[in-house]
């Protein structure tokens, strides 16, 4: 089932990321489906490899108070790692770090619901 998981995991990015595409006039994912795909690809690996890290810096750097409100450092993790995504794709272009911010804040919101909603199939 972690195949299965990935890929539900990669689709809700995704989806969530269209939706911000098109909710935000700052973003713009250039491309069908292919450049979306692609564009969540390289979202997701980074913050499955990097997004743990970042956070465990935001949270020691702001001296533990980013430890009490871990979502937040969560969400600042996810959108630094979304500019990275945008400096290194090509498909992806966003206006600045509010865009950012919100977009990232999006797909994490489409992320959630949707491997909730996997977990409640209780396919495991």
């Amino acid at each position: 089932m972690p195949i299965i998981s990935l890929l539900v995991s990669w689709a809700a990015l995704t989806i969530g990321l269209f939706v911000a595409d098109k909710l935000l006039k700052g973003m713009t994912i250039n491309g069908g489906v292919g450049a979306h795909l692609a564009v969540s690809a390289v979202y997701g690996l980074l913050l499955f490899f990097l997004g743990g890290c970042l956070q465990f810096v935001l949270k020691v750097g702001s001296l533990g108070l980013l430890a009490l409100f871990s979502f937040l450092a969560q969400w600042i993790a996810g959108t630094l790692l979304l500019i990275v995504t945008d400096k290194m794709t090509k498909s992806l272009k966003l206006d600045g770090f509010g865009t950012a911010a919100i977009a990232a804040l999006i797909a994490a919101v489409f992320s959630a619901v949707a491997m909730w909603g996997f977990a409640q199939l209780n396919l495991g």
